[in-house]
């Protein structure tokens, strides 16, 4: 994963660090409202310090791995806009790298 906003305004490319972790959704109920939100839980880091809510797919482009969301990120006292650039398969290049399941039963 890869932040490309901090503090609601767009990281420089050269600045931008790409972290490795595990992404996944989640949703809780606010009032009468159900919300979103994506987690990205960083290796070896404190769980929720990533955290985006609304999130929407802002681009994905066909041919590649990539998924960039948008959403809102609460940072101190603020709410501020926060992209993340998500590479879902960062060490498989696409259509190859399957692993092909084990089987329960060896033929005889």
């Amino acid at each position: 994963m890869t932040e490309l906003r901090a503090g609601g305004r767009t990281i420089a490319p050269n600045a931008r660090k790409e972290l490795r972790g595990t992404l996944s959704t989640i949703r809780f109920q606010g009032g009468e409202t159900w919300y979103k939100v994506l987690q990205f839980q960083e290796v070896n880091s404190t769980p929720h310090k990533f955290v985006l809510y609304d999130p929407r797919v802002k681009e994905c482009p066909a041919e590649g791995t990539t998924v960039c969301y948008s959403g809102m990120s609460h940072e101190g006292d603020a709410w501020v806009a926060q992209e993340w650039l998500i590479d879902v398969a960062p060490e498989t290049p696409v259509g190859s790298g399957w692993i092909r399941p084990v089987r329960r039963h060896e033929r005889t």
